[in-house]
């Protein structure tokens, strides 16, 4: 006969996914028998968690050594990738296509029933109304009041009626001239372009290398210029450093210790790669600049290619050209880019480079650029003359336009920034220009001044807009003595643009030391 146990217990671990029933004689017995199936188990959990441990770090090992590869794939293959066709320039998706809502008009017309209630009269005549003498010829002109009341507000629910579609007509009139003198302003800008404007061909080149996907945040810092009687333009852009290029290939399991550790590339492999990268942007960069930029001015390219870095033995930091390549559309269409070697391809170019880039050994650029902008015109002082008589209002609009330059550029001086005064080629009127040159929030910024008295129009800020683009401004910033309106505000929004009023422009000025007013005069 089977022998019948006394106790028993269901025990599992779940790690393992195991479960057994123990059973015994005695409580002694079973408890026993629990703790060595747990020890044992214990040992079989700590052998399976360290194989998984291992597993899961040849896993990760795995996928980072894939994304490394990636990384220095797009590298590698950055000239090939950039060649695949692209989102040419669409001058006509920058005009105003906005249209507004159909005509709708919020109010019912009345009823007869509604003439009705208005009057304290009911809509139907009752039976007994009927009956009783004189009745029916009261009901008769009950309705006939109904009817001359709703008349009239008939008449009145037309009058609002035709004053919303006249408004509406007039907003819609309005919205019309406004896209037509913006686009017409596009229209322009690519006549301009196509005539080989020296600012708008400019503009468009350095907008153009802004949509180049250079990897890894390369080539953001980038300046150009366009001079048109020889059809050249110079780009000049500060390239990434040595320390900048990834010098991890993939990732390896170390399972003796469960570590993993990185592939360190080699010195050559990493110098080797960084002087193909930066030869690949330069030939890239020529590639869409002569692509999309298809007109018979532009015939030449100068690219300046910079870096900065510490002088490791004087401790000093230091900016250097250490690669320049001029490429005519003649020669450089006739070169097959998908199988060049980007450093031999640099070399048939004559391009000056001095050693290994990676050395990072200066040459001399063939074209400069010419710094002095033209249109810089020189500041005065104007707010060591200010009064607390003196309205801003009213002043000489050129002195408000000066004393807005000469207030930021105290606001800019803490920040070791420049602003310059621009004589505006649009209106004559003065802007300025600061000039940022911190690395993080630097940058140049385009201020603009308005005196007025009336609510500023919001042509003003999006005049402003495109001269931020014009410029390669990564802020606008528009003052005025009066207030912006909500569509000002509406297209500022999302934008980088600071809009400061009357008010605010106030309290700026106080808090440096100036007690001004502003008193808007009327029409």
């Amino acid at each position: 006969m089977p022998t019948k146990y006394r106790f028993q217990r269901m025990i599992s671990n779940s790690y393992l996914g195991e479960t057994k029933v123990v059973v015994a004689h005695t409580k002694m017995e079973l408890d026993q028998k629990i703790a060595q199936q747990i020890s044992k188990w214990r040992e079989q959990e700590t052998k399976k968690r360290k194989q998984d441990d291992l597993l899961s770090l040849e896993a990760r090992a795995e996928r980072d050594t894939r994304e490394a590869q990636a990384r220095l794939d797009t590298l590698r293959n950055l000239l090939s990738n950039g060649l695949k066709p692209r989102k040419m320039f669409d001058w006509e998706k920058g005009k105003d296509f906005r249209q507004l809502s159909p005509f709708s008009f919020h109010e019912f017309p009345p009823t007869f029933a509604q003439a009705a209630v208005t009057l304290g009269l009911r809509t139907q005549g009752s039976i007994i109304g009927n009956i009783i003498p004189g009745g029916k010829k009261k009901r008769l002109e009950e309705e006939e009041a109904i009817r001359k009341h709703l008349q009239e507000l008939t008449d009145r629910y037309e009058k609002r009626k035709a004053e919303a579609l006249r408004a509406y007509e007039q907003k819609q009139q309005e919205l019309e001239q406004e896209k037509a003198k913006y686009n017409a302003a596009i229209d322009e800008k690519r006549q301009q372009f196509e005539n080989g404007d020296a600012e708008i061909v400019t503009w468009f080149l350095k907008h153009i290398i802004g949509t180049i996907p250079f990897p890894e945040g390369y080539g953001k810092n980038v300046e150009v210029q366009f001079e048109p009687i020889g059809g050249t333009a110079v780009i000049s852009m500060y390239l990434p450093e040595l320390v900048e290029i990834p010098r991890i290939s993939g990732y390896k399991l170390v399972k003796s210790r469960a570590v993993i550790e990185p592939v360190v590339l080699k010195p050559k492999e990493i110098e080797a790669l960084y002087d193909s990268v930066l030869c690949q942007m330069v030939l890239l960069t020529l590639h869409v600049c002569f692509l999309e930029a298809n007109i018979p001015a532009l015939q030449s390219i100068v690219f300046n290619g910079w870096v900065t870095g510490v002088n490791k033995s004087t401790g000093q930091e230091f900016a250097s050209c250490i690669i320049s390549v001029q490429a005519s559309r003649a020669i450089f269409k006739n070169i097959n880019l998908m199988k060049v070697d980007p450093k031999e391809c640099i070399r048939s170019l004559k391009g000056l480079v001095a050693g290994s880039l990676s050395q990072m050994a200066p040459v001399k650029p063939i074209m400069e650029m010419d710094t002095q902008d033209k249109r810089f015109v020189e500041s005065r002082e104007v707010l060591a003359n200010l009064t607390t008589n003196d309205n801003l209002a009213t002043m000489d609009w050129e002195d408000f336009e000066h004393l807005v330059c000469e207030l930021f550029s105290k606001i800019f001086a803490g920040y070791g920034s420049e602003v310059r005064v621009t004589q505006a080629s649009r209106d004559g009127g003065v802007d300025a220009i600061a000039f940022d040159p911190d690395a993080i929030r630097g940058g140049k910024f385009v201020i603009q001044a308005k005196r007025y008295n009336k609510v500023v129009p919001v042509s003003a800020v999006r005049d402003l807009y495109g001269t931020m683009i014009n410029e390669g401004a990564v802020k606008g910033i528009l003052v005025t003595t009066s207030y912006f309106g909500h569509d000002s505000r509406e297209f500022a929004k999302d934008k980088p643009i600071s809009l400061i009023d009357g008010p605010n422009l106030v309290y700026m000025l106080r808090t440096h030391g100036y007690n001004v007013k502003i008193e808007l005069q009327g029409s």
